[in-house]
């Protein structure tokens, strides 16, 4: 079966279902992070130093957040979060378009270099996704990390949600947030290792299958009354085609007659 007629069946629904996954997956990554940036007042919670004062009443604990004082993260790294997943849900759509015209494409070499296209975009995706998927749980982590020490370890970080922030107009579930974020985020670079996988297997297909359509050495045969045959022949030192023509005896006598 020709590699088009595979990505024209089942292969095209499949790969059309995981980039709608792709899709969804990147909106739980980037959203979660967007908002914890606003509830903090668009500061950068990763890698962040924040300086708190705690105190109690009959509601629970209140968090005064000292936002001049605190160390925040460089804005760059909560934009590297936001937007590579951003981008990587406009390469998907704009993927689920071409697989849906995929019915569309009768020429094979297209075909080949709408693969190698998709393949090179997924390594670059791939890449620009696992350095952000580092970014987003180191600075996540390490923003616990700096809360909870600041407190000897008196609380959790999964608990500082449920503080009463002086920064926020209500209680706001950030930590929730952002550990969604971190998985979503990863299982985005999974798909986006698979996906960059079966691409790459795919393109080989289909190279290996173009090459094998065109053996070293063939024999057309043209009209048997002007032309015997015409053989086709590989040069193995330049890799140059060599057409040897032999013309029938009935051609030969038709040009003698001419002159």
């Amino acid at each position: 079966m020709a590699l088009r007629q595979v990505l024209q069946q089942n292969f095209r629904y499949v790969t059309m279902f995981i980039h709608f996954l792709v899709i969804v997956c990147c909106g739980c990554a980037f959203f979660p992070v967007g908002s914890v940036t606003n509830y903090f007042q668009s500061q950068c919670i990763l890698f962040s130093e924040p300086v708190l004062t705690l105190t109690s009443n009959i509601s629970g604990v209140i968090a005064k957040l000292d936002i001049a004082k605190s160390s925040w993260g460089s804005p760059n790294l909560c934009n590297i979060c936001i937007y590579v997943p951003v981008v990587t849900a406009i390469h998907s759509i704009i993927w689920c378009w071409f697989y849906i015209q995929m019915k569309t494409i009768n020429d094979d070499l297209q075909v080949l270099c709408s693969l190698l296209i998709s393949t090179i975009l997924q390594v670059i995706l791939f890449v620009a996704q696992i350095i952000s998927s580092f970014i987003l749980s180191l600075g996540f982590v390490t923003f616990c990390h700096h809360i909870t020490y600041q407190f000897k370890d008196k609380y959790t970080c999964s608990e500082t949600q449920k503080w009463t922030w002086d920064i926020f107009e209500r209680k706001h579930k950030y930590h929730t947030f952002l550990t969604v974020a971190v998985v979503f985020s990863w299982l985005v670079t999974a798909i986006l290792l698979l996906q960059t996988l079966l691409s790459g297997y795919l393109s080989y297909k289909a190279v290996d299958e173009s090459y094998s359509r065109h053996p070293d050495d063939k024999e057309f045969y043209v009209n048997p009354q002007k032309m015997s045959y015409s053989k086709l022949s590989v040069d193995d030192d330049t890799g140059s085609f060599r057409f040897n023509v032999e013309l029938s005896h009935n051609s030969m006598e038709e040009q003698h007659d001419k002159l």
